[in-house]
């Protein structure tokens, strides 16, 4: 765990050349409270993509907001990413960045993805719908994205009646079939977000 380091993005990017080695072996990094911005996300990612044995990434409050998010994506979304588990809470993220990663989740890049927390941010009803349109499975329009998650927490963001009542669809038609933990607390989903 690198926690409290103050890292910084030129810290964050010297991380993620080393997760990239073939030799190295990390299989859980955790970045939590490091200054790590759009940049450090985006070498960050850069070392997760091409990462064989990287399992589990936490980055929570850091300073990566929409652009990081979406400057990791884009680096995922090239191939397949071997993550299990992408935690990024408190960073400031919205529906921009949301849009973005569900993007990378629809091209296969998070297949094995097992658990996705991105609470405490700012995402909102663009977002989830994001999300929603790219889970649904083939039959229904979507792309099937997200197919071995059984954990999402998208609690203490700005999920409305409309986002939630997108994703709310997307589920009934079959969307994510493993999932057993939801986490949406301190959302503004309302009693309309509930039918």
């Amino acid at each position: 765990a690198i926690v409290r380091c103050s890292l910084g993005d030129r810290g964050a990017a010297a991380l993620g050349r080393l997760i990239q080695m073939k030799k190295a072996c990390l299989a859980i990094v955790q970045l939590g409270n490091n200054l790590v911005g759009p940049a450090g996300a985006a070498g960050i990612a850069y070392g997760v993509g091409r990462s064989r044995s990287l399992r589990s990434l936490t980055m929570e409050n850091n300073l990566i907001g929409d652009e990081g998010l979406a400057a990791f994506a884009r680096k995922i979304g090239k191939g397949r990413c071997p993550l299990l588990e992408l935690k990024a809470p408190g960073n400031s993220i919205g529906d921009a960045g949301m849009s973005s990663i569900a993007r990378a989740c629809a091209s296969g890049a998070l297949a094995s993805l097992k658990s996705l927390q991105l609470n405490s941010n700012q995402i909102g009803d663009a977002g989830i719908i994001a999300l929603a349109q790219v889970i649904k499975p083939v039959s229904e329009g979507g792309s099937g994205a997200l197919p071995q998650l059984q954990r999402l927490e998208l609690w203490n963001n700005r999920i409305g009646s409309a986002g939630m009542q997108a994703f709310s669809a997307a589920l009934g038609s079959g969307a994510l079939p493993l999932l057993t933990l939801l986490r949406l607390a301190g959302n503004r989903i309302g009693d309309e977000g509930m039918q």
